[in-house]
This record gives C-alpha cells, sequence and structure tokens, in this order.
C-alpha cells in the first residue's frame, strides 16, 4: 500500500510577486523601447 504524496507548495507569497512585477516591468521596458525613451540619455547637447 503506497500513500499519495503530500503536496509541495512551490509557489509561495514572494515567489509569486517576484514573478507578477516582471509582467509590469516588461511591459515597461517594451513600452519605453517604443517610444525611444531612453534615446535622449548622454546625448544632450552642451552648444553655449
Amino acid at each position: 500500500m503506497s500513500s499519495a504524496p503530500a503536496r509541495l507548495r512551490i509557489w509561495d507569497l514572494p515567489t509569486r510577486l517576484f514573478h507578477w512585477t516582471l509582467v509590469p516591468l516588461l511591459g515597461l521596458a517594451w513600452w519605453t523601447a517604443e517610444e525611444r525613451m531612453l534615446d535622449c540619455i548622454g546625448s544632450q547637447d552642451t552648444a553655449s
């Protein structure tokens, strides 16, 4: 007679929060790339 294996809870709260935080960050990265928001960094004109 074999007993059923115990359920192992892998998806604890910190892991879920980490993974769900990646979702909006990926969307934000895509949006900033599409809007070219980072193109102006380091390319400021210093003409006097």
